[in-house]
C-alpha cells in the first residue's frame, strides 16, 4: 500500500475505526469486494462514490480529489516507466545517429582544411619618401604635365 491515495486513507480510516472491510463498505455503501479493491488500490473509485468515500474520510471532495490523483500516479506509474524508458531508448538511438553522421559529414560541416590566421595581413604600404611635398607637387605635376609650356 502506497502512503497519500485512497487506498491508504481508506485502509488507515477503517483502522482508525477498529472495524473491518465489511463493516467499512457497508458505512460506504458498496460491497466488500469493490471497497476492498480500493482499499489495495487495485480500483479507482468512480466519480458517483467520490462523495459517500470522501464523507467516510471526513474530507472535501477536494481533498478526495488529490487523493484520486495520487492514487491515478501510483497505478499508471509502472506503465509511464516503462513509456518514458523507451521513448528514452528511442532517444539516445536518434543521438547517436546524428552522432555517427555528424562525425561522418565533419568535412562538409567545417569546410576546406584551409587553416585560419590568427592575425590579419598587412597590406604592403608604398614607399613615400620619394613623393615631393604639396607645394612642390603642383611644379611636378606641371613639369610632367605641360612641358612645352614652361619651357618654351
Amino acid at each position: 500500500m502506497n502512503d497519500g491515495t485512497i487506498g491508504s486513507a481508506l485502509t488507515e480510516k477503517r483502522q482508525e475505526l477498529g472495524i473491518s472491510r465489511v463493516q467499512a463498505a457497508e458505512k460506504v455503501g458498496m460491497s466488500r469486494t469493490t471497497y476492498s479493491s480500493y482499499e489495495r488500490d487495485a480500483q479507482r473509485p468512480s466519480v458517483d462514490v467520490f462523495p459517500a468515500l470522501a464523507t467516510f474520510l471526513n474530507m472535501t471532495i477536494e481533498e478526495f480529489l488529490v487523493l484520486y490523483g495520487a492514487t491515478a500516479i501510483v497505478t499508471l506509474r509502472p506503465s509511464l516507466e516503462r513509456v518514458l524508458s523507451e521513448l528514452d531508448v528511442q532517444a539516445n538511438d536518434v543521438t547517436a545517429s546524428i552522432e555517427e553522421e555528424t562525425v561522418r559529414d565533419e568535412p562538409y560541416w567545417f569546410g576546406s582544411a584551409t587553416p585560419v590566421q590568427d592575425t590579419p595581413e598587412v597590406p604592403d604600404i608604398p614607399d613615400v619618401s620619394d613623393v615631393p611635398d604639396v607645394p612642390e607637387l603642383s611644379n611636378f605635376l606641371e613639369e610632367m604635365l605641360f612641358p612645352s609650356i614652361r619651357t618654351g
